[in-house]
């Protein structure tokens, strides 16, 4: 009992002295220095730490001033003050019990030249590498003698990661696992992300582009994540309160909400929300499949809901839509890989169903710009009344033949466009009141012209022009529209007007002028944009009647001034007969 009384007291002497050691600044920079110079041997590199606090009693170990270099020379790492406070019972079953860290004042620079290179960290995960135990009896003694890590708070303060070209830096952040019905709660603030490839901006010199740029983005964000279940391949959690702006892309999402569950091969979405400034869609889950060794990125997803403004994204992605605040109701689902999106069931509606479309569509070669194509296939399209015009004055064009516009009435659409680069084709036919309109036309965006066919059964140009003296006409035209701003700001410079500029050639196989009728007229229109000149050919067997006309207003249409009426006589010819589609 003796012998047991003095080891238990000199024990406890022991365990005191070395408390009270621990806690000299002496021993504690002794310490330090031992462990730095172990450190740097191990790493190859320069480690260097300013000073070091522990504290046994209050279980507390501070560090403070530590600098890492890579294996370059290069400052890797410098982290002002990494503070610990800890559990001592749950050492003695090999189990690290962090109750509280905190990190503060870091600056990191991650540098990986190309995708095959080596990073500039990679030496310290070498250097931990644990090898692989000969066998399965090693692997069971490793395992008793690994020392778990559980961290309860981690807090982050004032982070700055600098990677390659992009920059990261966390104002303040929180990993909480004494929350009793999570595994954990994450929320940062002030995370503030940026990228900057030292290329011009992709819509530098074309402002029809917008600004979204992946190699420039200056984004500020705060979110706020509830993990219910995370293992070394699984996550489950609710992200909410996500909020992210960009004031030069324009990016403003005012708040995103999932539900998340993944693991190393798929992850499934449920219930997300994104507000995207007055625009807010809802998608009922997705389903992403990651890329792997056997598998390649692709997606699904239910039924996309939402209320759209366009202008929303006009800075970001088309500048054009800038004044479109008409909003939007449009349902969908998607489907996809990286090279190509599915849109399937679209339909899009205004708040008072003045204008409905459903259609669905495809994008394809995504990787390759050149290649790149949008497809779409518009089952019905029903724009009433005024719908039309309202629409066009969202865009910041000229605004020509309104009036007629107004006179088709309700139109009603099925057809097909194609865009490809800097090209756009669109084809089908047009139903509206004064008649049917089978059309065919392309928008050549390199010689910035439009042209087309349109062809008709029968057309009321006495509705569509306000000219009563006009019957039904079955025609087909072929036309020309010079869009260049450039050539059409030199056309009105020098002759004014407000026309169309380009041209119209028509074959009029029946139709009737103050009840006279009339069959197989030719008409070809010239316009300058200030007046426009046509000459009209009555075809005959053995003569040809016809006549000059001219106009310089379309609203205008029934003042049309006839000039040099003539006829001229030829040999026999066939005419066209008579078409059964009147």
């Amino acid at each position: 009992m003796k012998v047991t009384a003095t080891v238990a007291v000199l024990t406890v002497v022991l365990l005191a002295v070395l408390a009270v050691l621990l806690n000299t600044s002496y021993v504690q920079n002794r310490v330090m220095k031992y462990a730095t110079e172990l450190l740097a041997g191990k790493l190859g590199t320069k480690v260097v730490v300013d000073s070091v606090d522990i504290s046994v009693m209050r279980r507390h170990v501070a560090l403070c001033g530590l600098t890492i270099e890579d294996q370059q020379q290069r400052q890797m790492l410098q982290m002002e003050r990494l503070e610990v406070k800890l559990q001592l019972r749950p050492l003695l079953h090999r189990k690290l019990k962090v109750t509280e860290a905190g990190i503060s004042g870091v600056d990191a620079w991650i540098v990986k030249p190309s995708k095959d290179s080596v990073a500039n960290f990679q030496f310290l995960i070498d250097a931990f590498k644990k090898e692989k135990p000969a066998s399965a009896a090693d692997t069971t003694a490793t395992k008793g003698r690994q020392l778990s890590l559980d961290v309860r708070r981690l807090l982050l303060d004032d982070v700055h990661v600098k990677y390659n070209d992009t920059d990261m830096s966390v104002e303040h952040a929180e990993w909480d696992a004494d929350d009793d019905d999570y595994v954990a709660v994450v929320s940062t603030e002030g995370l503030h992300f940026v990228t900057d490839n030292h290329k011009p901006r992709k819509n530098s010199g074309k402002p029809h582009r917008g600004f979204f740029d992946p190699g420039h983005l200056d984004v500020t964000a705060s979110l706020r994540l509830y993990i219910h279940e995370m293992s070394n391949d699984t996550l489950v959690a609710d992200l909410s309160d996500c909020h992210a702006t960009d004031s030069v892309t324009g990016i403003d999402i005012r708040n995103l909400s999932t539900r998340i569950s993944a693991n190393r091969r798929e992850i499934n979405l449920s219930d997300l929300s994104i507000q995207q400034g007055n625009t807010t869609l809802h998608v009922a889950d997705a389903h992403i499949v990651l890329p792997g060794k056997d598998a390649t990125l692709s997606y699904t997803t239910g039924q996309i809901k939402g209320h759209a403004v366009l202008h929303d994204i006009a800075r970001p992605f088309a500048p054009v839509l800038d004044k479109f605040k008409v909003p939007l109701n449009l349902s969908l689902t998607m489907a996809g890989s990286a090279q190509r999106i599915a849109f399937n069931d679209v339909v899009v509606a205004t708040d008072d169903n003045l204008l409905m479309v459903g259609a669905h569509g495809l994008i394809t070669d995504l990787n390759d710009k050149e290649k790149l194509k949008v497809s779409f296939h518009v089952k019905e399209m029903n724009a009433k009344r005024g719908m039309a015009e309202k629409i066009i004055r969202q865009f910041p064009v000229k605004r020509l033949m309104m009036k007629q516009l107004n006179a088709l009435g309700t139109i009603r659409y099925k057809g097909d466009f194609t865009v490809f680069r800097k090209r756009e084709e669109f084809f089908g036919v047009l139903r509206t009141a004064p008649g049917n309109l089978n059309f065919r036309f392309a928008v050549d965006g390199v010689r910035n012209y439009v042209s087309g066919r349109v062809n008709t059964p029968s057309f009321d140009i006495a509705k569509a022009m306000d000219m009563k003296n006009l019957g039904p006409v079955v025609c087909t035209a072929d036309f020309s529209i010079d869009i260049s701003k450039q050539r059409t700001a030199a056309m009105r410079r020098q002759y004014g007007g407000k026309l169309p500029i380009g041209s119209v050639n028509a074959q009029i196989e029946d139709c009737s002028f103050k009840k006279i009728h009339f069959r197989n007229l030719l008409m070809n229109i010239n316009s300058n944009g200030a007046i426009a000149m046509g000459d009209l050919t009555k075809l005959g067997k053995w003569r040809d009647l016809y006549c000059s006309f001219s106009f310089t207003n379309t609203d205008q249409m029934q003042k049309l001034k006839i000039m040099k009426p003539g006829i001229k006589f030829h040999k026999k010819v066939k005419l066209p007969k008579k078409s059964k589609n009147k």
